[in-house]
C-alpha cells in the first residue's frame, strides 16, 4: 500500500487564520472536531485544538458584528492585505462558494484589520503544522 501524499507546499504566513485548502478541518465553519481531517494536522488535535478553537471563538465574534460569516471575513481580511493578493479558496459546494464570494462585500476599515491582527497574530496557532510522521514528506 502506498504511503499518503503530503500536501503541496504553499504560502503559509497565516494559514490557520484562512481555510486550509487539503483536508479543511472546518474550523472557521463551525463543524470541527479533532476528526473531521483526512489525516489529522498537528494544529487540530488536543490542547492545540482547544487552543485554536479559542482563537476562532474570538474571530467568529468580530465576524459576528462585522455581519458577515468567519470564512468571509478571512477571506476579506486576505483581500485587504494587498491588491495583488488573491485568495483561491477551495470548496465542492455551490452555496459555500457563494458565501465565498460574499467576502468580496466586506470591507475592513484600518481598524478592524488591527482588531483581526490583534486576535490573531502571526504565529498565534498552537502545534506545529504537520504532526511529526508527516514531517518526513515535508520538501523531501
Amino acid at each position: 500500500m502506498a504511503s499518503p501524499r503530503p500536501a503541496p507546499p504553499r504560502c503559509d504566513a497565516h494559514t490557520p487564520f484562512t481555510r486550509s485548502t487539503r483536508c479543511r478541518p472546518n474550523i472557521l465553519c463551525g463543524r470541527a472536531t479533532p476528526r473531521t481531517t483526512c489525516w489529522p494536522p498537528a494544529r487540530f488535535q488536543g490542547d492545540a485544538f482547544a487552543k485554536n478553537l479559542a482563537l476562532v471563538t474570538e474571530v467568529e465574534s468580530i465576524a459576528q458584528a462585522k455581519g458577515c460569516t468567519a470564512s468571509q471575513l478571512a477571506l476579506a481580511w486576505v483581500l485587504a492585505r494587498a491588491p495583488f493578493i488573491v485568495p483561491i479558496p477551495g470548496t465542492k459546494r455551490r452555496t459555500y462558494l457563494e458565501e465565498n464570494a460574499g467576502a468580496l462585500g466586506v470591507e475592513l476599515s484600518a481598524g478592524e484589520i488591527a482588531t483581526i491582527e490583534a486576535v490573531f497574530p502571526k504565529g498565534a496557532a498552537a502545534g506545529t503544522r504537520y504532526t511529526e510522521a508527516m514531517m518526513k514528506f515535508v520538501n523531501a
